[in-house]
């Protein structure tokens, strides 16, 4: 296995969706590890594994945004040519007929699963430098392996990356919040554009109707919901949404229009700590024109949960008693077990919310319904 890499151009390649400041400091490292002359970064066009969120234009200029400060760095557009899927063995051999030989940058998660790729033994011809993260022994071990497969040169640079999510990041500007990740020319790029807002109309209209705890609260909820939807098989799209919009009738309405919605509430669900949720649903209806229902039960059982609950509801339910800045009795039990085991989770957050409110005179008839459902005949119910 290769431990120089004297190659003086180095080629980074990546979705950038968007590109944020840990890819500027990998970069950074590898010119200086390295000793690049000149680093491309490639921008991916049409790549068989990941869906973007912006366009290819989009992602062009914020990379150059990005990484102006290198002067090394070229951003080239070059997979927009490419016809189909941008594949490293594709487009790895136009990058070496336009620049010369050349060192593939990749991250260690890439590494490790190179061999699945389109013709890995094409890729695997040109000389590889890896940055690893938490696996740094592991894409070690790879490399040999790769080196004696494939004859591959592989270098596993010194610099260790930082575990940035650029997923994470996307949640983060989609429920209205600013990422300390991007620099600032490109949140400047992200907010000109409406970049990463699928729900600014209804970010900008709750969050003008809530405290600023309560919306700080929101966004907890919608961010948790998002981590965990994948896991209870939800889309991550109506979790955001339905976290975004479950406290929305908290503050938002007074006079003859709360009075209205509230008469549409049946009757024995009208107690003061539950009521929001109830005409929450109404008003993400009404008001900002979600017609899902598996969205609006989300909103409308959020507090008080009912028997047999849909995916969503449980994890609007859980999101909203677990949130990481929630800091009541079992919060933190409830937000760790989510993590390893969902349905349990779910199950202690309804034990615990029954027990404070069983003997409230503000017990709603759901809240009971759900206790009993999960608990007392509920065992063999679980979703």
């Amino acid at each position: 296995m290769a431990q120089d890499v004297t190659i003086k151009v180095g080629i980074f390649g990546g979705a950038f969706d968007p590109p944020h400041k840990e890819h500027v400091r990998l970069a950074q490292a590898a010119i200086e590890e390295l000793s690049l002359d000149l680093l491309v970064i490639v921008p991916s066009y049409h790549a068989p594994h990941k869906l973007t969120s912006t366009s290819f234009d989009d992602r062009v200029e914020m990379c150059k945004l990005a990484f102006a400060s290198i002067p090394q760095v070229v951003v080239d557009p070059i997979e927009q040519e490419v016809d189909g899927a941008t594949y490293s063995a594709v487009v790895l051999p136009k990058l070496v007929a336009k620049y010369g030989e050349i060192v593939h940058l990749i991250g260690g998660d890439s590494l490790l699963a190179i061999e699945s790729w389109y013709h890995p033994e094409e890729v695997l011809r040109y000389p590889t430098a890896v940055f690893a993260r938490d696996n740094l022994a592991e894409c070690r071990l790879k490399a040999a392996r790769l080196a004696d497969k494939y004859g591959a040169r592989i270098t596993v640079l010194r610099s260790v990356g930082e575990a940035v999510s650029s997923t994470e990041i996307r949640y983060a500007l989609a429920v209205g919040r600013s990422s300390p990740t991007l620099s600032q020319e490109v949140s400047e790029y992200v907010k000109s554009k409406g970049l990463y807002a699928p729900y600014a109309k209804i970010v900008e209209g709750v969050s003008a109707h809530l405290s600023p705890k309560r919306w700080a609260h929101t966004q907890e909820v919608a961010l948790f919901a998002a981590a965990l939807a994948p896991m209870v098989g939800v889309s991550v799209d109506k979790a955001l949404l339905a976290g975004l919009l479950h406290d929305c009738a908290k503050t938002a309405l007074d006079g003859a229009e709360y009075e209205y919605l509230c008469n549409k509430v049946p009757a024995d669900c009208r107690q003061r700590p539950v009521l929001h949720s109830f005409v929450g649903a109404l008003v993400a209806k009404e008001v900002y024109g979600v017609e899902d229902e598996e969205i609006l039960g989300a909103v409308r059982y959020h507090t008080t949960g009912r028997a047999d609950m849909t995916p969503i509801e449980k994890l609007i339910y859980l999101a909203d008693y677990a949130e990481p800045t929630r800091t009541h009795p079992g919060s933190s039990e409830v937000r760790e077990l989510a993590h390893s085991d969902f349905e349990a989770a779910f199950r202690l957050a309804v034990l615990n919310t029954y027990t404070h409110v069983a003997d409230s005179p503000d017990l709603c008839p759901k809240g009971k319904e759900c206790y009993r459902f999960y608990f007392k005949q509920g065992e063999h119910h679980d979703q």
